[in-house]
């Protein structure tokens, strides 16, 4: 980079090499070239990132739904004594339709005519 050589009165003087200081252009570009990659890989780094943050919360969104329906099936709720009745109808005399009610899942009532 920078050579001593002492002039004709004893004193040291620095002077730079020519091809010292091509050299240093050239570290300064492998320097920018380094940097400017780096550049990149950090964005690629920003979405991979992003990437896998998604595909970890769908993950999980998935799992607590799939295990609700694991735990719903495995320990059923308290039966309350209510059946569930088909939902069946009944055409009445009038053209009207009534459905199944509670408690024994009869047909309701037809209106009077």
């Amino acid at each position: 980079m920078f050579n001593e050589t002492e002039n004709q009165t004893g004193e040291s003087q620095q002077t730079q090499n020519p091809a010292s200081s091509q050299g240093s252009e050239n570290l300064e570009k492998r320097i920018e070239k380094l940097n400017q990659s780096g550049n990149r890989s950090g964005k690629r780094k920003k979405i991979y990132l992003m990437i896998g943050i998604i595909l970890l919360s769908g993950i999980v969104a998935g799992s607590y739904y799939f295990w609700d329906d694991v735990v719903n099936f495995l320990n059923p709720k308290e039966e309350t004594g209510k059946i569930d009745c088909m939902m069946d109808t009944k055409e009445c005399s009038d053209g009207s339709f009534v459905n199944r009610i509670q408690p024994n899942c009869e047909f309701a009532e037809c209106p009077p005519v």
